[in-house]
């Protein structure tokens, strides 16, 4: 696999380098993208990478696809758009419990936007009717379709979601005990 590093703020233009003996500041790690090949068309500012994509982007992001394209951002810019298809696997780290959410889908749409003090950022994850997409947590599975991220609130939204709890034998302590407490 041949491997091609994009560094997002190199190519925004947010990226200067210099010596100093002041301390540094913390900075953003750099999200890293290989595949087996790529196509950059600068008139239009778009990446598109094909076969075996992974991503990084540290530290709560990991993503894999067969297909990936992202429309670059002017300098300074956010990105706004990235598509993946294809087999799409991501990792998402929770901040809070530290536990990983893994994501499935045959697609996978990233938007971003701000509107004054108002900031939409989400991915919306699509599959098909035999295989919808589907988020796995420790505890249980929730398939829906469409199934979204939502980044900025940092939580998902589902419809007409399917839930599956997975129930541990040990967990029921030796009773016929459901270890739902639903009522």
């Amino acid at each position: 696999m041949k491997n091609i590093i994009f560094l997002f703020l190199a190519c925004a233009g947010g990226l200067a380098l210099a010596q100093t003996n002041a301390p540094q500041a913390p900075t953003h790690q750099l999200t890293e993208i290989s595949s087996d090949s790529a196509d950059f068309d600068l008139n239009i500012h778009r990446a598109i990478y094909l076969g075996h994509v992974f991503v990084v982007d540290p530290p709560r992001v990991t993503m894999q696809c067969e297909w990936l394209r992202v429309d670059l951002p002017g300098a300074g810019g956010h990105l706004t758009n990235v598509v993946a298809a294809t087999n799409v696997v991501i990792d998402l780290v929770d901040e809070k419990s530290g536990l990983t959410n893994h994501v499935t889908s045959d697609r996978a749409v990233y938007y971003y936007s701000q509107h004054g003090t108002v900031t939409n950022e989400t991915v919306t994850f699509t599959g098909h009717v035999n295989s919808p997409p589907k988020v796995e947590y420790p505890d249980y599975t929730i398939t829906s379709e469409p199934l979204v991220w939502d980044r900025a609130a940092n939580g998902f939204h589902f419809n007409n979601e399917k839930i599956i709890f997975h129930q541990s034998t040990n967990s029921l302590g030796g009773t016929n005990a459901s270890p739902l407490k639903l009522f």
